[in-house]
């Protein structure tokens, strides 16, 4: 259950916060190929 609301806030996210323009169609198959990755995280805003 934890990982099914990870994954969903995810794409919530992805939804939400990027300019894709097929988000709403393909958050949760862009979300999987995030998750299964590897890669850092850096959680730092970017700079402005």
């Amino acid at each position: 259950m934890v990982a099914y609301n990870i994954a969903m806030t995810i794409a919530r996210e992805i939804r939400t916060y990027t300019g894709y323009r097929r988000a709403q169609q393909e958050a949760p198959a862009l979300m999987r190929q995030v998750i299964n990755q590897s890669g850092d995280v850096d959680p730092t805003p970017p700079a402005t």
